[in-house]
Order: C-alpha cells, then sequence, then structure tokens
C-alpha cells in the first residue's frame, strides 16, 4: 500500500493524475495514479483541512466520519474531531471503521505506517496553487469517492466554483479596480502574498488591484507598504494591531475605517466551499453593495435553470399531479393547525438568521461565516463592536465583545457563543455597553 502515498502525491506534484476507469454500473473499480479503488468507500476521515473543504464543495461530506481539529468547514462542524492533521489519533481513526483517510502530504510517517498496517489506505495530497492543479485535485478526490461519475462531479464543482466567483468580482463596481488590495501577515517579520499562489487568486477575485504583481518572494517591510500605499488591508491573527501605530505608515490609506479586515491565512487557503465566504468577506469591505447584487445574480440564474428544469416535469406530471390534489389539500389543512414555533431568539429575523444546533456549533474562534457576522452585527447595534469590525471573522475582538456582553448580562465569562448567549444577545432587553 505504500503506492499510495508515493505515487498520488507525485502525480500530483505535476499536476497530472493517470485515472483509468472500470465498465461496471457504478463506475468502479477505479483507478487514481498507481492505486485502485475496488469500490466506493463507504465512510473516510479527512485531517486534511483543505481537502475537507473540497469534499464539502463536491457534495460528498456525508461520507465523513472524522476530522481533525484543523478543519475549518463550516458544515462539518459536528463530524466528531481525531486530533490533529500531521499526527492524527491512530486509535479513533482504527475504532471508527473508516476505508480511507484523506491527509496532507506532511503527515507523520509513522501514522501513515501503522493505518496501513490495518489495512486502511492513505491518500496525501499535495497542495497546488494553480488552477490546472486544484482542477486536478477536485477530480481525484470526486473519482476515488464516486467512480468516474463522482470524477465529472468533482471537475464540475471546481467550475461551479470558479463561476461563483466571478459573478462576485464582476460585481464589484469598477470604480474600486484600480485600488490597491494587499495581504500582511506577522507582527515584526511581515509577509504577503505572491502572484503564482492561491491566496493571490483569491484576493484577484475581491475587485480591486492585489499587490503582489512580479513579486516573487512573500517577505515586505512597511516602507514598502508605505510607499505603495494601498486603498485596503486583508491581515492574518494580531498584523493589524501590531502596525496600526507605525509612524512609517502615517496616512497609508488602509488605516481608514472599514478600509481593513482580519481573514487568517489558515482559512484563506481552503480552495473548497469557504472560498466564497471568505472573497464575500474581502468584497464588502470594497464595496458594500456588490454581495448583494452577486447574490441577487445567483439567485436569478437558479430561478431560471430550476423554472426551465420543472417546466418539463410539471408537463409530465399533470395528471399524477391532479390526482394528488385531496392529498395535498389535506396535508395543508393539517399544517395551517399546527402552532408556530415560539421563536428563542426574538430579533434573529432582523438579522436574516435562523440559529440552530449545528450553526451555533459554527461560531466558534478562528471561524468565518454569516451567523458570526450577525452576532458581530448585533454587538454593533448594542455599541461593543465598531462597525469597521463587522466581517464574520471570528477573532480576538469579537471574543472580547462575548465576554464584554455576559459580564454586562450576568452570566459566566467563557468567550463561547452558545444558545443561552443568543437569546440574551438577540433579546430586545439585551443590555448594551453603557
Amino acid at each position: 500500500m505504500r503506492t499510495i502515498k508515493s505515487t498520488i502525491i507525485m502525480l500530483l506534484l505535476f499536476t497530472t493524475v493517470f485515472f483509468s476507469f472500470g465498465c461496471t454500473q457504478d463506475g468502479f473499480p477505479v483507478t487514481v495514479g498507481n492505486t485502485t479503488f475496488k469500490s466506493s468507500p463507504e465512510t473516510i476521515a479527512v485531517v486534511s483541512p483543505n481537502i475537507a473543504d473540497i469534499v464539502d464543495c463536491i457534495g460528498y461530506d456525508a461520507k465523513v466520519s472524522l476530522i481533525s481539529d484543523e478543519v475549518q468547514t463550516e458544515k462539518m462542524d459536528y463530524i466528531t474531531r481525531c486530533g490533529s492533521a500531521i499526527d492524527p489519533d491512530i486509535n479513533t481513526i482504527v475504532t471508527s471503521q473508516v476505508d480511507v483517510v484523506f491527509a496532507d502530504d506532511n503527515i507523520s510517517d509513522g501514522v501513515v505506517k501503522s493505518l496501513e498496517d490495518k489495512d486502511i489506505k492513505v491518500v496525501q495530497f499535495h497542495y497546488g496553487n494553480t488552477k490546472d492543479s486544484i482542477k486536478n485535485t477536485y477530480k481525484s478526490v470526486g473519482t476515488i469517492l464516486g467512480g468516474e461519475e463522482g470524477g465529472k462531479k468533482g471537475e464540475d464543482a471546481f467550475a461551479k466554483l470558479l463561476s461563483t466567483l466571478d459573478v462576485y468580482k464582476n460585481a464589484v463596481s469598477r470604480d474600486y479596480s484600480e485600488n490597491k488590495l494587499i495581504y500582511l501577515s506577522g507582527t515584526s517579520l511581515f509577509t504577503t502574498v505572491i502572484g503564482d499562489s492561491w491566496y493571490n487568486t483569491v484576493l484577484d477575485y475581491c475587485g480591486a488591484k492585489v499587490f503582489s504583481d512580479g513579486k516573487r518572494e512573500p517577505v515586505i517591510t512597511l516602507n514598502e507598504v508605505a510607499k505603495e500605499n494601498p486603498h485596503y488591508l486583508v491581515y492574518d491573527g494580531k498584523t493589524y494591531e501590531s502596525i496600526k501605530d507605525r509612524d512609517v505608515l502615517k496616512g497609508v490609506k488602509f488605516l481608514e475605517k472599514n478600509h481593513h479586515t482580519q481573514l487568517d491565512k489558515d482559512i484563506l487557503k481552503l480552495q473548497g466551499s469557504t472560498t466564497v465566504e471568505n472573497v464575500k468577506a474581502i468584497i464588502n469591505m470594497i464595496d458594500k453593495n456588490a454581495v448583494k447584487k452577486a447574490e441577487q445574480s445567483l439567485t436569478s440564474k437558479t430561478s431560471v435553470k430550476n423554472t426551465s428544469e420543472n417546466t418539463t416535469a410539471t408537463t409530465e406530471n399533470t395528471t399524477a399531479t391532479t390526482g394528488n390534489t385531496t392529498a395535498t389539500q389535506k396535508k395543508t389543512e393539517t399544517s395551517a393547525t399546527k402552532p408556530e414555533n415560539t421563536d428563542k431568539y426574538e430579533l434573529q429575523s432582523k438579522y436574516k438568521v435562523n440559529f440552530t444546533d449545528d450553526k451555533i456549533k459554527s461560531m466558534t474562534k478562528g471561524k468565518t461565516n454569516s451567523y458570526i457576522k450577525a452576532m458581530q452585527e448585533r454587538f454593533s447595534d448594542l455599541g461593543y463592536l465598531g462597525d469597521e469590525y463587522i466581517t464574520g471573522y471570528f477573532g480576538d475582538l469579537t471574543l472580547e465583545c462575548i465576554q464584554t456582553f455576559q459580564k454586562n448580562n450576568h452570566m459566566d465569562r467563557t468567550g463561547k457563543v452558545t444558545s443561552e448567549l443568543l437569546e440574551k444577545l438577540f433579546s430586545s432587553k439585551a443590555k448594551d455597553i453603557a
């Protein structure tokens, strides 16, 4: 089984993977690289944060029974964790009876050997930066999980992702196209993105001019930053706190209100479903009208497609529909008599969210999603947070808001998002900062 480790990685490094498909009805067996999969894995462990995001984007998340602690994909927050991506817990993986483990190429050799000795396949993926290499990763993941059809599903998912990103980019007003956007990481030695990286690709979908063109080395000085005078800043961790009062940056445009937003590098590097949320968070800083415009465009396209698809089905099923009219009427009457559920979170509809247990579990530090953003908007309305920090990213400032709110409302200062916290926060009786 050692070929699984070496062959797939080496082939992915050169962005070309050899695929062969069986002729059975379900598209198996399939060969990816030199490794053959006789059937679709029933359950998998995904310890690579990036591959987890890609699995979710393709639509195979239902097969995932374990993830590593580093996985950030919102829809997978309910899945059992199995330790770190580099050194996951072998016993947890073995006892869970997974068929395959998807990992990055830096997973411990000892872990790989131990799992293979237990007849658990370990597929390691190299992180690709070009669109072709990422497309190959999508196809490889899809093929392993769904055979020939799965490989096409993977390619289609990546094409749809890029198409969606184009919609968001095109929604940004051209008035901002020449404004410079920069990414900074670090607190003493600073780095930015380089031109041929996925980070740069993501930033390029945000409608502004990315500072990276021709840059081959990521290290950058604050003098260089000041000379470029970027309009917008996306930063990692505590970078902004470490540079905002530097004399060398006085007058730089990204220090202005609403011209900087936090997005940690580990999240920005993800190449699956989280990519769209990352682009939305950045665009919202640049052109607040663009996200709404893009979402309306995407909704319109979906509606047209669904209407077209449903027209034929409606015509073909007219007789069946007529025959079921009475049953539908009875079902409607029964539903109408059901009492509406009391809204536990009084003001949630104002902020266009619907809190569920799964959504609340996704609201943890380091994550970015629309539910965190709604919480930040509520904190802003109550005076706990400035408007410029409404990004959807759960960082240190959001943590401080939660703890201060908990103190003012006589709750334990845990800093954690719970149903109890949200019930009080989204109540008309919530105490403001005063």
